[in-house]
């Protein structure tokens, strides 16, 4: 071969090479060309729920495509997270995932569990923090957090927690409340928020970490004594409510929290488009408001902060299940 055909064919191949960067630069810039379906891995009308579709409907109007928020219901969120985790890393089937779907599942069920979060998942932003609060039933004789750590070391294993799920926040947030106290109080699970706070306002329980809104809601009424927010600022909707931090029982700390993630494998441009789009999305005066009302605390970030946050709660909820011994059902 002569040295002219060499230099032909290495003209050609750079020259497919640049075709094929620019039409993927250019279906990049077209982003998204086709509707966007958006997982949520929880029932509709929670509060997840909730923020995802304030979340696609702000991303329907940016983007002038239709987010289709899809409901995949079932195993503490790991079936709708499932289904993204298999998904093409096209940025065309996202989840808006939260602490259940993306860390305690797996580490309460890991024969089960049917993906890895850290490995088969593309953080995109973190979107939302709910806050949770200590509260009891009025008849309990503790109107401190304090207080309550006391009663409760009088009497081992006698009184009962609430919570929505196994590996739910406020499943999590009690066992680290009871790491750090030293208290026995025993874990009642219930089919979700709501039975759970029935069975807190008729008295079959006697603790509960609820949130920030319910909370508010109740504690209004005079139908519950909220004690401390378990996080490391004060939820917007409680702000007399001491966090558990200023009640003087520090290192309790779990928020409940949802962001967005697509597939492992996503292609960089498109993380930083993405990342752009859902920050500015949720970013107006009326989001924010929205956000506001509806008990949501707005958590944005870079996908690296995002990845740094969630292995550090993955780090924290495994001590958490290792110490309590939480194994799934």
């Amino acid at each position: 071969m002569t040295l002219k055909c060499k230099y032909m064919i290495l003209n050609n191949i750079l020259f497919s090479v640049a075709v094929l960067a620019g039409s993927a630069a250019r279906a990049q810039e077209a982003y998204p060309i086709k509707p966007v379906r958006l997982v949520v891995p929880y029932a509709a009308g929670g509060t997840t729920d909730i923020a995802g579709r304030l979340l696609g409907q702000r991303l329907t109007q940016m983007w002038k495509q239709t987010v289709v928020v899809d409901n995949r219901v079932g195993a503490s969120g790991s079936i709708g997270a499932a289904l993204v985790a298999r998904a093409a890393p096209d940025g065309y089937t996202l989840v808006l995932g939260g602490g259940a779907s993306h860390g305690a599942y797996e580490l309460i069920n890991p024969r089960l569990a049917p993906y890895n979060s850290q490995r088969d998942f593309t953080p995109l932003s973190l979107l939302t923090f709910i806050r949770y609060v200590l509260v009891t039933h009025p008849s309990l004789p503790a109107r401190t957090a304090k207080e309550l750590v006391d009663l409760a070391k009088t009497q081992p294993g006698k009184l009962n927690y609430g919570s929505s799920a196994i590996g739910s926040a406020p499943h999590m947030a009690a066992e680290l409340f009871k790491l750090t106290t030293g208290v026995d109080i025993v874990h009642v699970p219930y089919n979700g928020a709501g039975p759970a706070m029935a069975a807190l306002l008729g008295g079959n329980i006697q603790v509960m970490f609820s949130s920030a809104p319910t909370t508010a809601q109740q504690w209004k009424a005079g139908k519950l004594r909220a004690l401390g927010t378990a996080s490391s600022a004060r939820a917007s909707q409680l702000p007399d409510i001491p966090t558990l931090a200023e009640a003087g029982i520090a290192g309790v700390e779990m928020d409940s929290w949802s962001g967005v993630l697509g597939p492992a494998g996503m292609a960089r441009a498109l993380v930083t488009r993405l990342n752009n789009d859902i920050v500015k999305s949720v970013d107006g005066e009326d989001t924010r408001e929205t956000f506001a009302k509806l008990g949501f605390e707005r958590a944005t970030s870079t996908p690296e902060a995002m990845t740094e946050f969630m292995r550090k709660e993955r780090e924290r909820v495994a001590r958490i299940v290792k110490h309590a011994g939480i194994k799934g059902e």
